[in-house]
């Protein structure tokens, strides 16, 4: 692969989340799941694309558009006991990662390390992020308490894999929200 391709990286600051829209159905704060349409387009140009998911809730809709694609991995890493109430177990090639309430850095990150395994062992040409930070401590809607330093971690490991990768804007709510976008930015970019 082309060096200068295998390091290009984007952000989508683009609002509403969209995770939750499956082909058919809106969900949560949901009207189009942005993910979902942008990896159908990329499929036309890339073999096998994987998607990894960090939002706190679990991207029912993205995994509902790509259950049994062979060509897409859809990696989860989600609270469970909250909206919408999916995820608790891997279906075929979407593989989930649940959390229970309270779960912290350290408790994702060793999930988070078992799931970028897989997604090696995939070898995808192309990496889609949804990208959530409703997951951080400060966050008044959901009940993880990961720290900023969680968001940098997870743009370095997945700025690692030296694939072509892009990320959208799914959920974050809190004051701090801003803060924890910046610190996902310095290790992603």
């Amino acid at each position: 692969m082309n060096r200068a391709i295998s390091e290009e990286r984007s952000f989508s600051l683009m609002r509403p989340p969209g995770h939750h829209a499956s082909a058919d159905r809106l969900g949560g704060f949901c009207y189009f799941n942005n993910i979902a349409v942008a990896v159908t387009k990329a499929l036309e140009k890339f073999g096998k694309v994987a998607i990894l998911d960090f939002d706190c809730h679990h991207g029912n809709g993205t995994q509902a558009v790509f259950l049994k694609n062979e060509r897409v991995l859809y990696v989860s890493w989600h609270q469970i006991y909250i909206y919408p109430g999916t995820g608790y177990e891997s279906e075929s090639n979407c593989l989930n990662y649940p959390m229970p309430p309270g779960a912290d850095h350290e408790a994702f990150w060793q999930l988070f390390e078992k799931g970028l395994h897989r997604v090696e062992e995939f070898n995808p040409e192309l990496i889609a992020v949804s990208a959530g930070f409703d997951s951080y401590i400060g966050d008044p809607l959901t009940m993880l308490r990961f720290q900023k330093k969680t968001y940098e971690g997870i743009g370095e490991k997945i700025k690692s894999f030296a694939v072509p990768t892009f990320a959208v804007l799914e959920g974050g709510y809190g004051v701090e929200f801003a803060e924890c976008v910046f610190e996902f930015l310095q290790g992603f970019f």
